[in-house]
């Protein structure tokens, strides 16, 4: 039972023992540090000597440290079962203490080697020193030596060639002549105290005169603060010196301009810069590309992936084919190393595409409601598939075609082309309003090209209708009535009923209140004592600057007319000024005139 006894507190020593200048078990939130240094023994006698440490502690969450010595004849057991001499307590000032402290250990016998550590325990985590030895006096004894002791020492030095994954990291060990020399090297971790299963050691191989040692540290993850620290193992423990950090170099990649730009193909670049070699990096490297996705993420879920291979310089590119020429596609470099992608900016290039310039010219007239007469050219600089199409478009207010045609937009069919110009003209147009207007043409359906935008504005309505005062041809049964009309508003021969004249005619008399309150609605009711009659006209005047036209009108009544009757005849000028629902109308009444039937 004492034997495991004894093994079972070896146990709990070593997994609550730390080695000289590090901790473990007790608070994992603790930030201490602590440099602990064993010193000389003095006054040593045939029984006793007085111990000595020094000790630096800092960013301790506790007010004091406990401290005392461990003593022994086995130098690999000292520290886990090594007899305890209570030094004491270490008041701390906000966590840290500076400074020396000392204890009588007694009872030994004489001329005998020991070994002994120093002990500090502080937020509940406990640091050892180094071992060292003396010699009591007396018969049999080999000399206290004056107090002085033999002890290896390690200390952590400069890290050095830093690169993405990897690191030249050094440190000093010195070894007192005589002592054997112990395994001794470099322990570090990522992003926290390099400590038990967490650190990775690297035994050095080579030391110089002085003591100086560097091993290199590989297999690092680019962009990641590492923590290391100088060890050498004695016995079962690693004593280790102060805690230094470095941070690996970046990956950066770069999305590189393209080159070989064609109507249909196009080659895209990347460069990855390192500082190690790329071989040693094994990065994967490709491209995400598209047209119409404009940001990372736009890529990153919808883009096209184009593999590719890296060379020794870091290059790498892709050639893309199946294009689509004129258009603008946007593309990123991309590499993984070690798992992680690494992404550079977003580049755009633009695929050489088919060209046509246009120009548009001035209505040749316009109107209230139309234009007439626009003329558009245009100059093939480089032509696409298929053929070209033209057309125009109008609205109204200013609008950027280039930035998309705007939805209230009127545009015209587009009808293939050939020669170098095209005439549209347009109607309906809103009245006294200014109309902006341009020229497309395309290969593709979404692939266009514009003229410059120019507008011109309509003029107010103006309508004038006026009939002779005598009829001719007047029979028993029929007459005929004739008119002019001025107007700047589309001829009906373009728009149909867009613009109409009828004639109104009643038996008798037919009052101004009769007439002018008549509307397009009465034509359904056939019993109404105002009947109509439709016209025919013949332009005897053309379109002027102003857009205005005068047309001879005439009306042959049916032979519906009673003999010997008198009848009284008006010309009513109708102008549709909305064409969806409600339609509105708006009208415009001639003077009045009569006539009677023969017998």
């Amino acid at each position: 039972m004492k034997k495991v006894f004894l093994l079972l507190t070896a146990a709990l020593w070593a997994l609550t023992a730390c080695s000289s200048g590090s901790s473990g078990g007790g608070n994992i939130f603790s930030k201490v540090k602590v440099e602990l240094t064993t010193g000389k023994a003095g006054g040593i006698s045939d029984n006793g000597a007085t111990l000595h440490a020094s000790v630096d502690i800092t960013e301790a969450s506790s007010k004091i440290a406990n401290v005392w010595f461990l003593t022994g004849m086995d130098s690999e057991k000292v520290t886990s079962k090594g007899a305890k001499t209570d030094a004491g307590k270490l008041d701390l000032d906000e966590g840290a203490f500076s400074g020396k402290f000392n204890a009588e250990v007694k009872g030994l016998k004489a001329g005998t080697k020991y070994y002994y550590t120093a002990v500090v325990q502080v937020d509940g985590k406990t640091f050892f020193g180094d071992v060292n030895s003396f010699t009591t006096t007396g018969s049999g004894g080999e000399g206290g030596g004056g107090g002085e002791t033999q002890q290896i020492t390690i200390k952590t030095g400069a890290s050095s060639n830093i690169k993405e994954n990897s690191a030249s990291l050094s440190g000093t060990i010195t070894i007192p002549s005589g002592m054997d020399t112990p395994v001794f090297g470099i322990m570090f971790a990522a992003g926290e105290e390099p400590s038990g299963a967490n650190a990775t050691k690297v035994p050095a191989s080579q030391i110089d005169q002085q003591g100086n040692f560097t091993i290199s540290a590989t297999g690092l993850t680019p962009a990641t603060k590492y923590y290391y620290k100088a060890y050498f193992t004695e016995g079962s423990l690693d004593k280790v010196g102060s805690t230094a950090d470095f941070t690996t170099a970046s990956i950066s990649v770069s999305t590189m301009p393209a080159s070989n730009i064609d109507m249909k193909t196009a080659t895209i670049n990347g460069k990855l810069t390192t500082l190690a070699s790329v071989s040693s990096l094994s990065p994967e490297v490709w491209f995400l590309w598209g047209k119409g996705l404009v940001t990372l993420d736009d890529l990153k879920s919808g883009g096209t992936k184009a593999a590719s291979t890296i060379g020794q310089d870091g290059s790498f590119h892709a050639d893309l084919s199946g294009l689509t020429g004129g258009y603008t596609y946007h593309y990123v470099a991309v590499t993984k190393i070690l798992g992680k992608e690494y992404y550079g900016s977003v580049t755009s290039f633009k695929t050489i595409g088919p060209e046509v310039t246009l120009t548009i010219s001035d209505p040749s007239v316009y109107g209230a409601d139309f234009a007439n007469g626009i003329s558009a050219s245009y100059t093939v600089v480089r032509a696409g598939e298929g053929s070209l199409k033209c057309g125009m478009l109008y609205c109204s207010h200013s609008f950027n075609p280039e930035q998309g045609i705007p939805s209230d937009a009127v545009v015209t069919d587009p009808v293939t082309v050939s020669g170098t110009s095209f005439s549209k003209d347009f109607h309906n147009l809103p009245v006294a309003t200014t109309c902006y207007y341009a020229a497309y043409a395309y290969y593709s359906d979404d692939l266009m090209f514009f003229s410059p935008v120019k507008s011109f504005t309509t003029s107010e309505v103006y309508v004038n209708v006026t009939l002779n005062n005598t009829a001719a041809n007047i029979t028993a049964n029929s007459a005929e009535v004739t008119g002019l009309v001025s107007t700047n508003l589309d001829p009906p021969s373009t728009i149909g009923t867009h613009f109409s004249v009828l004639f109104l005619y009643k038996e008798g008399s037919m009052t101004d209140s009769e007439f002018k309150s008549w509307t397009i609605e009465a034509m359904l009711n056939t019993s109404a004592p105002i009947k109509f009659a439709p016209y025919s006209y013949n332009i005897i005047s053309g379109m002027s600057t102003g857009g205005s036209w005068t047309a001879q009108i005439k009306t042959t009544f049916p032979s519906k007319l009673n003999a010997n009757t008198s009848y009284t005849v008006g010309a009513v000028a109708i102008y549709q000024k909305t064409t969806k629902d409600p339609v509105q109308y708006q009208y415009f009444f001639s003077n009045r005139m009569s006539f009677t039937t023969t017998n």
